[in-house]
């Protein structure tokens, strides 16, 4: 499979969603108003619960594609699922992390 070449048009898409998560970020911070019994550790919950379910998704994802691999015997299947366990891995790290921030 021939990769596309790598041009202007990836280079902006990146570099916008980048400033975009970083003015998110801020306006998370700043913006979102002081939880009374929490206090501010309360404002990482906006990052824990949307990552805790994108590892759920991401987690099925590998599911349907193992599934899939075992009846099809196609490598594509194989290779969603890999790719799709590297991002369960990730995100289930960050929401280990995020829930030990939240829940202390």
């Amino acid at each position: 499979m021939k990769s596309p070449p790598s041009g202007l048009f990836e280079r902006g898409y990146w570099a916008l969603t980048f400033v975009l998560l970083a003015a998110v970020t801020v306006l998370m911070v700043f913006w979102t108003p002081r939880e009374e019994t929490m206090g501010d550790v309360q404002k990482i919950f906006y990052i824990h619960l949307p990552t805790s379910i994108n590892t759920f998704v991401a987690a099925l994802v590998v599911f349907v594609a193992s599934v899939m691999y075992l009846l099809q015997r196609r490598s594509w299947w194989d290779d969603v699922a890999h790719g799709a366990a590297r991002v369960t891995v990730l995100l289930a790290t960050i929401v280990l992390v995020t829930g030990m921030i939240w829940g202390r």
